[in-house]
């Protein structure tokens, strides 16, 4: 990774920090995550560009709401507010807290707040993602049209396309374990993890079941983060299947 000082251009080296944060996070690997995207914050506010400065504190936000502190995450929101109100320039950086404040209610599940945020923020994945939620709490049935439309040309759009699937039918357990089971072994080429650990506890418990069908390095591995991740809210995930332990999960290897 090259140091920050051999990096010219309008924003230096914020935009590879951030592909760097990004890449450490898709990778579930959350401590070098959250400080790649604390670095990029910090050297973003010292140099004044503001876009990456928020983008990078509205990842470290939402962490704080994964983990269970939802109190703290929506202080940092509150604060970029107020301080982008007092920018002495005309912006439109409101977008990023309203988009990490986006994922934060959906955390916590108010719909009535992400309805709000839906409504006033541009087109963008996670926008269209919930906004397709509360027209499934609504009854509507355009859920089913857009899974059927997305498109699966890369491997991350594969994987997003059949946990959709798997999600849509998750009351038939068999068919969404088929759909699950496909995005598994995508993601196990890829090492794509943290997608996993956002999904539903009626999906998390399908991998759960997964795990102990076929244990392998990869699904040992997500089941021990799942672990650690309902850890490191809660200490318990309402709904889950309680996780498997190291132990637990050597045991199943040896038996398959």
């Amino acid at each position: 990774f090259p140091s920050h000082d051999t990096l010219g251009g309008i924003t230096g080296a914020l935009d590879v920090m951030y592909v760097q944060a990004r890449c450490y996070l898709e990778f579930a690997e959350i401590e070098n995550a959250m400080e790649a995207f604390e670095r990029t914050k910090n050297l973003a506010a010292h140099r004044g560009i503001w876009p990456w400065h928020y983008l990078a504190e509205g990842y470290l936000a939402r962490n704080l709401a994964n983990i269970g502190k939802v109190t703290e995450a929506l202080e940092i929101i509150r604060k970029e507010r107020d301080l982008i109100a007092n920018l002495k320039m005309n912006n439109n950086l409101g977008i990023f807290p309203d988009l990490a404040e986006l994922y934060i209610r959906y955390v916590v599940r108010d719909w009535e707040r992400v309805r709000v945020l839906v409504q006033r923020l541009p087109n963008f994945l996670l926008v269209r993602h919930l906004t397709l939620v509360l027209d499934d709490i609504a009854g509507k049935k355009s859920v089913v049209t857009f899974i059927d439309e997305l498109p699966e040309n890369t491997p991350r759009e594969k994987i997003y396309k059949l946990v959709a699937f798997a999600e849509r039918e998750v009351d038939r357990e068999t068919i969404a374990l088929g759909y699950l089971r496909g995005a598994l072994e995508i993601a196990a080429r890829v090492k794509s993890r943290e997608f996993f650990l956002r999904q539903s506890p009626a999906l998390l418990n399908l991998m759960l079941k997964i795990v102990q069908e076929k244990p392998t390095v990869f699904l040992e591995d997500l089941a021990v983060l799942i672990t650690e991740r309902m850890k490191l809210g809660s200490g318990k995930a309402h709904g889950i299947l309680a996780p498997l332990t190291k132990r637990e999960i050597e045991v199943l290897h040896h038996l398959s």
